[in-house]
C-alpha cells in the first residue's frame, strides 16, 4: 500500500525540483511550484504518519542505524518549509551547538520525520513571530561512543491550554482546535512513538509568556572513522559523461522523471519497463550501471537482479535498487538479491547524483573492470 501511495508523490516532488531549476520561470511561477512542492511534502508526511501508526499498532516498527549528516538534514527541512514560512511571514532560526558533529549514526528517516512533524506543527499554530530549531549534544554515560542529541522546536504561537497538556501526545488530538488550523492530529502521537522506538524521550514546556517548546532527545552514535560524504557540490556538468545507464522502472512517470534527471547530468539512458525487458536489453547492450526498481510486474527487481548475478558477463555491473521503503529488512533484501546500493523514494537529483558518483567511481577504480 505504501508503494502505491508514494508513487504519484515521487513524480510530483521530482518534477517540482526540475521545474524550480528552470531559468525561464518567473518569480510568481517559482512561488507556485514551491507551494505545490510543499503540499506534496506535507502529504508525504501524512502518508508516512498513517503508515507508521499502523506499523506501531502491529508491533512492526524497525529502527535503522546508518551514518547521516544531521546538520544537513536540518538545513533540508528548513528549505522544504520555506514556502509556508513565507506565506505566513514567519522567520525561522536554527541554533546548532558546536558539540553537534556533522556525521552521526542512527535512524535518519525517523529523526527527520519527528523534527518535520514538530516544525510543521509549530508553523500551523503560529501566526506571527518565529520558529526556532535548537540542537545540543551530551555525551552518554552509558556508552562511550554514543551521544544524546536534544532537538528543540520553539514558536511564538498561543501555547497549549493546561487542560490539554495530558493528551497532547494522543492520536487524533488537534491542539486548541483553532479555526484556521486543520490536520489529522497524528503528528505528535507518531513522534512520541518514533522517539520511544529509538530509545529516546519527547516533551513539552511553555516558551516563556507565549508559545511552545517541543523537544526530543535521541541516542545517536558517534562516527569513529571519518566518512567522506559526497554531495557538497553538485556540478552535474562534471558527471562521468561517457557512462551508459540502464533504467528499469515500470511506472512511466517515474521513468520519465529519472531519465530527465540522468540526462541533465550528462548520462546516456536506456529504458526498460520490467525485469524481462531488462534481461533482453542486457543481451544486446552492456551498460555501465543499472538502476532497478524492486517492485515491478512481469519480473520484479529482486528476481531480475538474482538472474543478472548468475551471468558471468553481467556479474560486475553495479546495480542501484529503487525502493519505496527504507527499513533495514527491505534494504537487506535488496542487498541479498545482489544490489550494490539503494535509493529510497522519493529522492532528489542531488541524492541520485551522490549514489551515482559513489557507484561509478568504484567501477572506475575496480581492478576487474
Amino acid at each position: 500500500l505504501s508503494h502505491e501511495i508514494r508513487t504519484p508523490l515521487v513524480g510530483i516532488l521530482g518534477f517540482c525540483e526540475l521545474l524550480i531549476k528552470e531559468q525561464k520561470l518567473g518569480k510568481k511561477e517559482i512561488e507556485y511550484v514551491e507551494t505545490i512542492e510543499f503540499c506534496a511534502h506535507h502529504l508525504m508526511g501524512l502518508v508516512n504518519n498513517v503508515i507508521d501508526l499502523s506499523k506501531i499498532e502491529a508491533g512492526e516498527i524497525e529502527v535503522d542505524k546508518r551514518p547521516f549528516n544531521l546538520k544537513n538534514m536540518v538545513k533540508q527541512i528548513i528549505l522544504s518549509i520555506q514556502p509556508e514560512l513565507n506565506k505566513k511571514n514567519l522567520a525561522c532560526f536554527q541554533e546548532i551547538d558546536e558539540s553537534i558533529p556533522d556525521m552521526v549514526i542512527g535512524d535518519e528517516i525517523k529523526v527527520q520525520q519527528v523534527l518535520t512533524n514538530l516544525v510543521t506543527n509549530a508553523i500551523k499554530y503560529t501566526d506571527t513571530g518565529y520558529i526556532k530549531i535548537h540542537l545540543t549534544a551530551y555525551n552518554s554515560q552509558a556508552k562511550r561512543d554514543s551521544l544524546n542529541i536534544r532537538i528543540a522546536v520553539s514558536d511564538t504561537g498561543p501555547g497549549i491550554k493546561d487542560e490539554q497538556l495530558n493528551k497532547i501526545f494522543n492520536p487524533f488530538v488537534q491542539l486548541n482546535k483553532l479555526d484556521n488550523c486543520s490536520g489529522a492530529g497524528l503528528g505528535l502521537a507518531i513522534s512520541k512513538k518514533l522517539v520511544e522506538a529509538m530509545g529516546g524521550e519527547i516533551g513539552y514546556r511553555t516558551n516563556g509568556s507565549r508559545g511552545s517548546i517541543f523537544s526530543f532527545i535521541v541516542p545517536l552514535e558517534k562516527v569513529v572513522e571519518e566518512i567522506n560524504e559526497p554531495g557538497v557540490y553538485y556540478d552535474y556538468g562534471q558527471a562521468m559523461q561517457e557512462f551508459k545507464i540502464l533504467l528499469v522502472e515500470d511506472i512511466a512517470v517515474n521513468r520519465k522523471l529519472i531519465t530527465y534527471m540522468l540526462k541533465d547530468m550528462g548520462y546516456e539512458v536506456i529504458q526498460a519497463a520490467n525485469g524481462k525487458e531488462c534481461l533482453e536489453i542486457l543481451h544486446e547492450i552492456h551498460p555501465d550501471l543499472i538502476i532497478m526498481d524492486m517492485q515491478m510486474p512481469v519480473l520484479d527487481g529482486y528476481e531480475t537482479t538474482r538472474q543478472i548475478r548468475q551471468k558471468i558477463l553481467w556479474q560486475n555491473i553495479p546495480i542501484i535498487a529503487l525502493t519505496a521503503h527504507a527499513m533495514t529488512s527491505d534494504i537487506d533484501k535488496c542487498m541479498e538479491a545482489g544490489c550494490d546500493y539503494y535509493l529510497s523514494k522519493p529522492f532528489t537529483q542531488a541524492q541520485l547524483y551522490d549514489v551515482l558518483v559513489t557507484c561509478l567511481s568504484s567501477k572506475q577504480n575496480s581492478t576487474y573492470l
